[in-house]
C-alpha cells in the first residue's frame, strides 16, 4: 500500500511517496510441525512451518516459510513467504512463492509458481494472474488472466488450457496447449505448437488446430520429427485414437447411442452442492448397486458433488449424457474400510456450513440416512465442532468404533476436496483396493439393465436435524 508523507527541512518541503517493501515476519519462534486434520479458521502462523505427512490444515495464513510434506487447502501464501512442495487443494490466496507441488483445488491466485507443477484438479483448478519463475514446468489444468514468465528462462506449459482474452509472455509451449479466443502470446518459444481454432488463433503466435488436431513432437533414433495427435473430439460418431511415426489406431464411439430412458429429469446442477438432488441419489444407488456385485459386503456409498456435474433430463439418455454427469477423471471406483468416527469426520466436513459448496464436497451418499444441523454451533452433533447429529446404516445406529465398507471414487480415496480422512483411512486402514471399474460404467449399466424408464425420488438420506 502507498503512502504519502510530507518532510520538512528548514524552508525546504518534499512531500514524497512511498511503497513499502514486503517483508517477512521475523519468523523467530522455533519451527512447527503440524499433523492431522486442523481447520485454524484465518488463523497467521508467524512462525516457520512443517506440515507432516499425515498434515491436512486448512483455513490458514502463513507468515514465515513452509515445508509442505502433506496437505494445505483454502489458505493464504503471504508475501515473501515461499511454500514448498505437497498437496494444495481448494482455494489458494498466493502472495509470495510455492514451488514444486501438487495441485487438487479450484484456484490459486496470484504470487509466483515455480519448480515442477502438476495439476491434477478435477474441477478445472485455474492459476489466475501468476508470475512462473526461472524454469518453471506446469503440466495440466488451466491458466487465465495475465500469466508472466522469465523471458530468459521462459517456463514450459504441457497439458494446458488457457481461457479466452487471457495474456502470456516469457513461456514455452509445450504439447496440447489450448489457447482461447483472443489470447495474446508475446516472446515465447514454440516447443509444439499450441492448439487453436481457425477462429480463436492468438495475437502474437502461430498455433493450429485443423478441425480436433492436436500438434505433438516424438522422436525417432535421434531425429525429432513432427506427429499428429488427434484429441477426442467427436467427429460424427467417431473418435480418432493417436496417430504416431505413421501409425494410426482408430477407435469407434457412438456418444449418441441411447442407453437408455429416464422417466423424469433427474436433476442436479447448482443444487448438488448444497442439498440431496434426484441426481445425486440415482448416482449413489447405482454405485452402491454395482459396487455390490463387485463386493456383497459394501455398506455404503459417499462421493462429493463435485464428480458429478449438470442434469440428465426426461427421455432418452446417451451415452454422452453419462459422459457429462460423470467425467472418468478422478472417478474410478475404490472401496475402503472406514471406522465409525472417520465417517463422522467425513459427512461432518461436507455438510459443514459452506465447505460444500466452497470445495464441491457436499455429499452424495447411499446405503445410509444422515441428520445435520444446517449452522454452527451445533448441540447434538456427534462429534465437538461437527454438524452432523444421526447417522444409521442399513437401518441401524452407527457405531463409532465399528468399522464399515465404503466405496467411494479415487478422487476422494486420494484426499481430495480435503477428505483428508478418506486418504489416511486408505492408507492406514486394513483395507483400501482401486478398481477399474469406472463411475459412469455403472451409470450407464443402470439405464442398460433397466427395462422400464429409470425414475428417482428424493427419500431424506440428507435430512436437517429440528
Amino acid at each position: 500500500m502507498k503512502s504519502t508523507q510530507l518532510f520538512k527541512f528548514g524552508s525546504v518541503s518534499l512531500l514524497l511517496t512511498m511503497t513499502p517493501l514486503a517483508v517477512q515476519a521475523a519468523c523467530s519462534s522455533a519451527p512447527q510441525t503440524l499433523s492431522g486434520t486442523q481447520q485454524l479458521f484465518g488463523k497467521t502462523l508467524d512462525y516457520k512451518v512443517t506440515v507432516a505427512t499425515d498434515g491436512r490444515i486448512s483455513k490458514v495464513a502463513f507468515a514465515c516459510d513452509v515445508d509442505n510434506q502433506g496437505w494445505v487447502s483454502n489458505s493464504t501464501i503471504k508475501a515473501s513467504v515461499t511454500l514448498r512442495g505437497g498437496v494444495l487443494t481448494g482455494y489458494i490466496v498466493n502472495e509470495g512463492t510455492i514451488t514444486d507441488f501438487e495441485f487438487r483445488g479450484a484456484s490459486i491466485v496470484g504470487g509466483t509458481l515455480a519448480g515442477k507443477i502438476v495439476n491434477r484438479s478435477q474441477v478445472g483448478g485455474v492459476f489466475k494472474n501468476v508470475k512462473l519463475a526461472a524454469n518453471a514446468e506446469i503440466s495440466g489444468g488451466v491458466l487465465e488472466g495475465n500469466i508472466v514468465g522469465d523471458k530468459k528462462a521462459p517456463a514450459m506449459l504441457n497439458n494446458v488450457k488457457v481461457k479466452a482474452g487471457s495474456k502470456l509472455s516469457g513461456i514455452k509451449l509445450g504439447n496440447k496447449v489450448k489457447l482461447g479466443k483472443g489470447v495474446v502470446v508475446e516472446e515465447a518459444e514454440t516447443a509444439t505448437p499450441p492448439a487453436t481454432s481457425d477462429t480463436d488463433k492468438p495475437t502474437g503466435t502461430s498455433g493450429t488446430e485443423t478441425g480436433t488436431t492436436e500438434t505433438g513432437t516424438t522422436e525417432t533414433g535421434t531425429t525429432e520429427t513432427g506427429t499428429t495427435e488427434t484429441g477426442t473430439t467427436e467427429t460424427g460418431t467417431t473418435e480418432t485414437g493417436t496417430t504416431e511415426t505413421g501409425t494410426t489406431e482408430t477407435e469407434t464411439t457412438d456418444t449418441s447411442e441411447v442407453v437408455g430412458e429416464a422417466d423424469i429429469a433427474l436433476e442436479g446442477g447448482d443444487n448438488l452442492d448444497i442439498q440431496e438432488t434426484l441426481l445425486a441419489d440415482f448416482v449413489a444407488d447405482a454405485v452402491l448397486a454395482g459396487a455390490k456385485k463387485l463386493d456383497k459386503t459394501v455398506d455404503m456409498v459417499l462421493l462429493n458433488s463435485g464428480s458429478i456435474h449438470g442434469s440428465i433430463p426426461a427421455g432418452p439418455v446417451t451415452a454422452k449424457d453419462i459422459a457429462t454427469v460423470a467425467p472418468d477423471l478422478g472417478n474410478a471406483l475404490v472401496l475402503l474400510d472406514v471406522t465409525g468416527d472417520q465417517l463422522i469426520q467425513a459427512l461432518d466436513h461436507g455438510l459443514m456450513p459452506g465447505d460444500g459448496k466452497v470445495e464441491r464436497a457436499f455429499p452424495i451418499i447411499a446405503g445410509l440416512k444422515v441428520n445435520y444441523c444446517s449452522t454452527t454451533p451445533c448441540e447434538k452433533a456427534l462429534a465437538e465442532g461437527g454438524v452432523v447429529t444421526k447417522i444409521t446404516i442399513n437401518g441401524k445406529a452407527l457405531k463409532s468404533e465399528d468399522t464399515y465398507r465404503l466405496a467411494t471414487n479415487d478422487f476422494l480415496a486420494m484426499g481430495g476436496a480435503s477428505y483428508t480422512m478418506l486418504a489416511s483411512a486408505c492408507r492406514d486402514g486394513s483395507y483400501c483396493e482401486k478398481t477399474e471399474t469406472l463411475v459412469s460404467t455403472l451409470l450407464e449399466a443402470e439405464f442398460k439393465g433397466s427395462k422400464k424408464p429409470v425414475t428417482q425420488k428424493l427419500d431424506g438420506r440428507l435430512k436437517v436435524a429440528e
